[in-house]
């Protein structure tokens, strides 16, 4: 495992690599029948991303794992992956399956071959370039087009879950806010209120938030990429209140490249 460390080290050149801090989590792979676990990608509050190997199909896929699972956490475990499957679209990660092996559950996602925004800043420390950054909202906004049509909301668009590879981008996470029921976004939460819209700030409830929530997202998300910063920092109360109050800042004060 070691071994295979180094040569997918050396191959991929990832900075956001947790080999000091989390040596024991390179090293001690999980295994989960039918498929061979290569490395580790990364991972969220509840669960941990590995690059891996279908063995029946011979493919390249993405393994996410439950973390400590617990009756209610598997239950929507199971129903992120339903949900994320009904998004058909090219700029959105495909489910392929999901199971348990002994006490592991797990989903199956497509392999990506680039990283996400979050990673890309982790790796250069700069701003994207600028055409780049348009490229990637026009792109946002095509998936934004299709998803209202499907009466289908993200809210919860960040740069950890927006990819990018060969055919623009993969979204991530669609089903973790499908579902009217999960709501996050409050004080004592484990997700960052960054990049969410003012209605989300405000309370409202989340089977009333449009697709006008994840424009505003992408928005500041962009402001992120071409700014090198988001617009406002602070306590998680605070940024939520900023979102409600303030005005977003002119990204040019920030980076003066811009056109």
């Amino acid at each position: 495992q070691l071994e295979n460390f180094y040569v997918y080290y050396k191959e991929n050149r990832f900075k956001d690599v947790f080999w000091i801090k989390k040596k024991r989590f390179w090293m001690d792979l999980p295994h989960i029948l039918g498929f061979q676990i290569e490395a580790p990608l990364f991972d969220d509050p509840f669960s941990n991303y590995y690059k891996a190997k279908h063995l029946k199909l011979n493919k390249p896929v993405w393994l996410r794992i439950l973390n400590n699972p617990k009756k209610s956490q598997i239950k929507e475990f199971q129903k992120q992956a339903e949900n994320q499957s009904q998004v058909n679209h090219p700029f959105v990660l495909s489910v392929l399956d999901m199971g348990q092996h002994e006490k592991l559950y797990y989903q199956t996602f497509q392999a990506v071959s680039g990283e996400s925004i979050y990673q890309r800043f982790k790796r250069t420390q700069t701003v994207f370039d600028e055409k780049e950054a348009l490229e990637i909202l026009l792109k946002l906004a095509e998936l934004f087009e299709y998803t209202e049509r499907k009466k289908l909301v993200h809210r919860a668009l960040s740069p950890r879950n927006i990819f990018l590879d060969e055919e623009g981008i993969k979204v991530h996470e669609f089903g973790f806010l499908l579902d009217p029921t999960v709501w996050f976004f409050q004080p004592n939460s484990t997700t960052s209120p960054i990049y969410i819209s003012p209605e989300q700030a405000n309370g409202v409830p989340p089977e009333q938030i449009t697709v006008q929530s994840d424009i505003y997202s992408s928005g500041i998300i962009l402001f992120h990429m071409l700014a090198g910063r988001p617009p406002f920092d602070g306590s998680k109360l605070e940024i939520m209140g900023a979102h409600l109050k303030k005005d977003i800042p002119y990204p040019k004060d920030l980076n003066p490249e811009l056109s």
